[in-house]
């Protein structure tokens, strides 16, 4: 679960940043 939570906010930051 942990590792799946983490997945979702890494991909969450990165649409943010790296908005392509």
């Amino acid at each position: 679960m942990q590792v799946g939570v983490s997945s979702m906010f890494f991909r969450f930051f990165v649409c943010l940043f790296f908005p392509w």
